[in-house]
């Protein structure tokens, strides 16, 4: 792995420079004194074969693919390790050998005075090679070892035993230059350097904390919602002018000014299909929505958590428990410094790499207990902002009352530091709850979005383009058509899918209009009418698909594309027609 035989190099490259400059620091000392010892020479000795076996590491971990930075490297560490391989020679032949005796201390006293000269030219030019071996390895740490961690660590797709070995070695690195008194300049930067791999590492643990409260389909839902037609909804959070209505200007304002106060709940609330799921995805990535929140304020950094429950989804779509760790998930993933403190036991187990992928388990107990724990934290509201969008409240499964005084017990427990918007149908258990905070109710306030999407779909469309159909009549015809929609967006836009099939099949505008007129204005009759419209020969196909669809997605698992091209062997074979059998 480059980023581990980088890091390796350097930390033999540090001892080997260490070693060399005690036998150095050693030799200027006798030198400067003038005394000649043979105890002095033993010591140089002893050093010299400590420098000769940092070498040996260092040529060990020799790589032939290297860069030219890298050979010069080696290169130069062999000359000053033939420096020290010719000082201890020559150290080996001035100092006293087996039992001492007065005789033998003068003779070596003689042959190390006649040495001195040769031996001072050894240890200059052996401090010469050092010195231009520490410049060496200052440039490889400013430009080729960045280049080899920056090229080679990508964090999240190696092995646990690669990052165990990494870290190892990078220890191993900082215990070195921790010794080290010598190349400061070097060690200075070898530091800022490892803070790319050793804050890797921290993220490597806040990666697999989080993937451990991640579940399936947690943000299909959301991803699943279709975008507003341009402009619509956009009102909403719109300061400037000219509104519609009154009542659009005064809502505009109302959730605003709740978006730039302190803490509280906004209350959504809306029929069956006037898409307020549109609107609260709409919300959250509305290019003023978080400069709103952010405004007047010191803090940040704001932070937005989303669910989107979804009770035609799986388990995990519509659980309020699934809510409760989508959030979790959500703040963390946008703070992860806060990771450590709300999950303390497994951020120390992460802390352990043993050459295994660590795997949290965590109960419905255990996301409760971190996630109150968190939301009363003053660390999260630290120079932050924090928003909770909830979207479709009337969708959980499970026990609305609960839910809805856990939301409000939020509220109380974030303070002026926690927004909470929140979604649902207009059921007594939401508008009791919720009946004084502020809100707005979608089907009275989307009349000219839903005009604009209706003149803007069929003045786009080829066929009635051609119809020529006068102004007036074409402003009657859209008013009717939204008029009768009776605020639910869901109806508009399945009409207007209808009248443009008609217009594929050459209807012309008389035609229109009547079937306009014989459209239900209720939604689920709508439903009813569609289907029952569906031509008797492909019926049974359509029920089928309607049934395998709900089927799978019931079971937890959306439909692929290889088990849909079955629903045509079958409907080729013209077996059973009832959608039971299928």
């Amino acid at each position: 792995m480059e980023a581990l035989a980088a890091i390796g190099l350097a930390s033999n490259v540090i001892g080997f420079i260490e070693a060399g400059f005690k036998l150095v620091e050693k030799a200027k000392d006798i030198h400067q004194s003038g005394v000649v010892s043979t105890e002095e020479d033993a010591s140089h000795l002893r050093v010299a074969t400590s420098l000769e076996a940092s070498f040996s590491k260092l040529s060990a971990s020799k790589d032939k693919s290297g860069s030219e930075q890298e050979v010069a490297i080696y290169e130069t560490a062999s000359e000053c390790a033939g420096l020290a391989a010719q000082l201890c020679r020559l150290l080996d032949k001035t100092r006293v050998k087996g039992p001492l005796s007065r005789v033998k201390v003068i003779k070596a006293t003689v042959r190390s005075t006649w040495k001195s000269k040769e031996k001072e030219d050894l240890i200059s030019r052996l401090d010469r090679a050092l010195n231009g071996l520490n410049t060496q390895l200052l440039i490889l740490t400013r430009s080729d070892l960045v280049a080899h961690i920056d090229n080679s660590f990508q964090w999240r797709n190696m092995q646990h035993t690669e990052l165990h070995a990494i870290n190892t070695q990078i220890s191993s690195l900082q215990k070195d230059l921790n010794k080290s008194s010598h190349n400061t300049t070097v060690v200075t930067e070898l530091l800022r350097v490892l803070e790319k791999p050793r804050q890797s590492l921290f993220e490597v643990r806040q990666h697999q904390i989080l993937e451990s409260l991640r579940f399936d389909l947690m943000n299909a839902r959301e991803e699943g919602i279709i975008d507003a037609h341009e402009a619509t909804y956009d009102w909403l959070l719109r300061p400037e002018g000219p509104f519609a209505t009154p009542a659009l200007e005064d809502t505009s304002q109302r959730f605003r000014s709740w978006l730039q106060k302190k803490g509280g709940i906004f209350f959504i609330m809306g029929k069956p299909g006037a898409v307020k799921s549109v609107l609260m995805k709409m919300i959250s990535g509305h290019e003023n929505f978080r400069r709103l929140v952010a405004e007047n304020s010191e803090a940040t950094q704001t932070i937005v958590a989303k669910f989107f429950f979804w009770n035609a989804g799986s388990e995990s779509q519509k659980s309020f428990g699934c809510l409760v760790r989508s959030l979790l998930h959500s703040i963390l993933s946008q703070a992860p410094d806060l990771i450590p403190a709300v999950f303390p036991n497994d951020w120390e187990e992460t802390g352990h790499f043993s050459g295994q992928s660590w795997t949290a388990h965590h109960d419905s107990k255990k996301i409760n207990i971190a996630f109150e724990k968190l939301l009363c934290s003053e660390l999260l509201y630290r120079n932050r902002h924090v928003v909770f969008l909830i979207d479709g409240l009337d969708e959980l499964e499970g026990d609305h009352k609960y839910m809805v005084q856990r939301i409000r017990s939020w509220s109380t427990t974030g303070g002026d530091n926690l927004k909470i918007c929140v979604s649902s149908r207009e059921w007594n258990v939401f508008t009791s709850v919720f009946a004084d905070c502020e809100s707005l109710k979608l089907q009275s306030l989307t009349y000219d979005d839903m005009l604009r999407t209706t003149r803007d779909t069929l003045a786009g469309n080829e066929d009635f383009i051609r119809l020529d159909v006068p102004v007036y009549k074409f402003e009657s015809f859209a008013k009717t058509l939204v008029e009768k929609a009776e605020g639910v967006f869901l109806w508009t836009s399945l009409v207007l899918r209808l009248l443009q099939d008609g217009l594929s099949d050459g209807d012309e505008f008389l035609r229109l209009q009547s079937k306009l007129d014989a459209l239900p204005a209720d939604l689920e009759k709508l439903f009813e009418h569609m289907l029952t419209s569906i031509n008797k020969v492909d019926q049974c196909y359509a029920f089928k698909m309607i049934h395998f669809v709900s089927e799978s997605t019931t079971a937890g698992s959306p439909p692929m594309l290889l088990r849909m091209l079955f629903l045509d062997i079958l409907y080729d074979s013209a077996q059973a027609n009832d959608p039971a059998d299928f």
